[in-house]
């Protein structure tokens, strides 16, 4: 593992986009985008930090009306503007994420003059994708990666093929299991962790699933960790040094894990200094 998947762990979670979940929109000039289904990205939100006003929450730090260009005479556009703060929980550490949302309030069509009610609503759902944006949720759109129509129709492919909550599969037990079976094989601990979250997501209704899923990931991920440990530079085994205690399932134990990151972070210093490591 390399020191540079600790910090792009929660991005690269987070930055795959179903595309069940988009919409195709057009604007003037030409412009064709991709949007998010901001309750998506909420849901994810949640299976990966907990419920909103406990885990993560969005705020609301500044609120205006601000005038445009000129509709008519003496009527000008009216923008509702939001600046907000996205607050979330990454173990005992708060994150704040801040940006800004907007919506027309008061605008014109081909109908002629009209006042969005829902402003307000849709300025904040604005601001809060910007902030999850910023921390990788459907960066693939945000990057340009749904401008290639290959890139969507391989996951197009992938999701209908391989998202357990679209077949119907009434058995749970064997969902689970398939899950668990697809954790064992994980190939390091970046895909590990990456797994785990879309495992969860698909069970953010089920409290008991998801403590099953915790647990098989905590088991493989100390596996795995333990198998990269030698290979690991100083921040990441801080950063595995600090996660550890934090997830013990089962009376599972950490001793022999925690024995090994705190050998080679003394090794790592042993070598800073240029000292001999005995």
């Amino acid at each position: 593992m390399v020191i540079e998947t600790d910090n792009l762990a929660l991005w690269n979670s987070v930055q795959e986009t179903d595309p069940r979940h988009t919409k195709v929109f057009n604007r003037g000039g030409g412009f064709r985008g991709t949007s998010t289904n901001a309750v998506y990205l909420a849901r994810k939100a949640t299976s990966l930090w907990g419920p909103i006003g406990i885990g993560w929450g969005v705020e609301i730090v500044e609120e205006e009306i601000i005038d445009g260009a000129p509709l008519e005479p003496g009527v000008p556009e009216r923008i509702h503007k939001v600046r907000v703060r996205l607050w979330y929980m990454q173990g005992d550490k708060r994150g704040e994420v801040y940006q800004f949302g907007q919506t027309t309030f008061v605008g014109k069509n081909k109908n002629g003059l009209f006042t969005d009610e829902e402003a307000p609503k849709k300025s904040l759902t604005d601001g809060m994708t910007k902030c999850l944006s910023l921390l990788g949720f459907s960066a693939d759109i945000f990057m340009g990666l749904y401008d290639d129509n290959k890139y969507v129709n391989d996951l197009k492919r992938k999701y209908a093929d391989d998202a357990p909550d679209d077949k119907p599969a009434p058995d749970r037990n064997a969902r689970i299991a398939k899950i668990k079976a697809a954790l064992a094989e994980a190939p390091g601990t970046a895909k590990l962790c990456e797994w785990e979250q879309a495992a969860l997501a698909q069970f953010a209704d089920d409290k008991p699933a998801m403590a099953t899923i915790r647990t098989t990931a905590c088991v493989h991920l100390h596996r795995l960790i333990l198998a990269e440990v030698g290979s690991m530079g100083m921040a990441t085994c801080k950063y595995w040094l600090k996660w550890v205690p934090n997830r013990k399932y089962n009376d599972m134990d950490n001793s022999t894990l925690m024995k090994a990151l705190c050998a080679r972070i003394e090794e790592l210093e042993g070598q800073e200094a240029g000292a001999p490591v005995t």
